[in-house]
């Protein structure tokens, strides 16, 4: 069984470059210039990126654990192959989902709101029940996932609600920024997340049919389901230039920055999704895609850099 697989790495290194670059890159700075600090230490930082870490493998982990059968009717690589092996990543999943709460419970309490313990709660358990039950429910479980998957920046912000909050009096044109950058991320997130798993979805399709999950693409067929993802895809790459041009000034170098990093592999995801029919075109599809999300946190970061 390969740990580096399995945990899917490079989505971890995905999911900790996008708390630690809004945070260094968008957020911290906004508040040095309006001479505030944050609540979160570099220590409570790093913290939350290990529990947030924690809780993407356990969820990575889980959906293998439950897949094994659709994987082999898909001939999918498995990276459970033995009886052996499935106990091993019940126990590494309890572990990653276990061990993290004590830590949860300390970063809370240090930031004054011991409440916040809940939330781990909450996003667990709604992992659990996404691989368990709505992983296999057309269109309610690629939803959850997304917003699962988009609220590591909400998180964070919640930490730093106080902070936010003196902002918002202090200095509300840097309060617009904030909650601008904040909306991208997520947004973002999301979008490129739902469009994922929708792919994802019709890579699946054979073995989905085969256990009785109801997924989109047996629920509205491979061409209708095609058609949603254009739609999603067509309607991002419309609003995506007048919903940055609001939060930024275009500059020729940021419309440069802007198409090369975001328009460009856009309208080329477009076209590949409208050419791919087979499930290797729409594997590589998905790659792209998170190769896409990769590019958003380059335009973000490389923007805050040379227009702090």
């Amino acid at each position: 069984m390969s740990y580096i697989n399995i945990l899917r790495t490079p989505n971890l290194i995905i999911v900790a470059m996008t708390i630690w670059s809004f945070a260094k890159f968008s957020y911290y700075p906004i508040l040095i210039r309006s001479n505030l600090l944050p609540v979160l230490s570099n220590k409570e930082l790093y913290l939350l990126i290990f529990i947030t870490g924690c809780i993407a493998a356990s969820g990575y982990l889980l959906n293998d654990i439950v897949d094994i059968k659709t994987d082999h009717i898909n001939m999918k690589r498995s990276y459970i192959s033995s009886r052996i092996e499935k106990i091993i990543a019940l126990c590494l999943y309890a572990v990653l989902t276990l061990s993290p709460i004590p830590f949860a419970y300390s970063l809370a309490s240090e930031i004054n709101h011991p409440e916040y313990i809940w939330l781990y709660f909450l996003v667990t358990g709604l992992l659990f029940i996404y691989n368990i039950y709505l992983k296999g429910v057309a269109l309610i479980g690629n939803l959850l996932i997304s917003v699962l998957c988009a609220s590591v920046v909400i998180v964070f912000l919640l930490g730093e609600l106080e902070t936010i909050i003196t902002l918002k009096t202090i200095n509300a044109k840097a309060y617009d920024h904030l909650l601008w950058i904040s909306s991208f991320y997520i947004v973002f997130a999301f979008i490129c997340n739902l469009i994922r798993e929708i792919i994802k979805d019709i890579e699946d399709v054979n073995g989905d049919q085969k256990t009785g999950i109801k997924t989109l693409p047996i629920v509205l067929g491979l061409l209708h389901t095609k058609k949603v993802i254009i739609s999603l895809q067509l309607i991002t790459l419309i609003i995506m230039p007048y919903w940055i041009s609001y939060g930024y000034q275009l500059s020729f170098f940021n419309i440069i920055l802007l198409t090369v990093l975001l328009i460009s592999p856009a309208i080329y995801l477009l076209y590949f999704i409208f050419k791919a029919e087979d499930v290797k075109e729409y594997s590589i599809a998905s790659l792209y895609y998170k190769f896409w999300m990769f590019l958003g946190l380059v335009f973000i970061v490389t923007y805050e850099l040379t227009n702090a």
